[in-house]
């Protein structure tokens, strides 16, 4: 396959998902240097002028498919969950998906460093899942994600509260 051919591309309206048809660095990869290309960028720009994404990365089934005009295109529930990642984001959130910051966590150490979990969401059916945020020196958004507070699922507010606890442990 060409490098074209590796990567399909579905406009969505004001944004687009990309479809990466090989393994699971590329689409951080690329994350990271969107966001540092859009902050070198941006430098330059009054506010309304700025360029600003949120991203939603997930690992899952998709299927290539041609749509009603003949075009070759991506579908299935891969698509649908990073839609979801993503719509629990700020801007300059790069989120993911539990399945595929495992995988990457694999990895070099450089992506345990990078990938922090968040909390678990409920997500549309009462699927539960933990959300991760992928941030470093000039990509992504440190800070906790506000939208989707309210489905934040009864485990996620347990890891919450115990986050807020402080233990501390003398030896005598």
């Amino acid at each position: 396959m060409t490098p074209k051919e590796m990567l399909l591309l579905l406009p969505t309206g004001d944004g687009m998902c990309l479809g990466f048809l090989q393994g699971p660095e590329l689409p951080l990869s690329l994350s990271i240097e969107l966001h540092k290309k859009l902050a070198e960028y941006n430098k330059s720009k009054i506010p309304s002028e700025t360029v600003r994404v949120r991203i939603g990365l997930h690992s899952g089934n998709c299927f290539i498919v041609n749509d009603i005009q003949g075009n070759r295109n991506i579908w299935g529930p891969g698509i649908i969950l990073a839609r979801r990642v993503m719509d629990f984001g700020d801007d300059g959130h790069i989120l993911m998906s539990s399945t595929l910051a495992e995988s990457l966590r694999e990895l070099p150490d450089e992506y345990r460093e990078i990938i922090k979990p968040v909390h678990d969401f409920v997500l549309k059916h009462g699927t539960t899942m933990l959300i991760y945020s992928v941030y470093g020196d000039g990509f992504g958004n440190k800070t906790h994600p506000t939208k989707g507070e309210a489905v934040r699922s009864k485990y996620g507010e347990e890891i919450a509260r115990m986050q807020k606890t402080s233990v501390s442990f003398r030896a005598g």
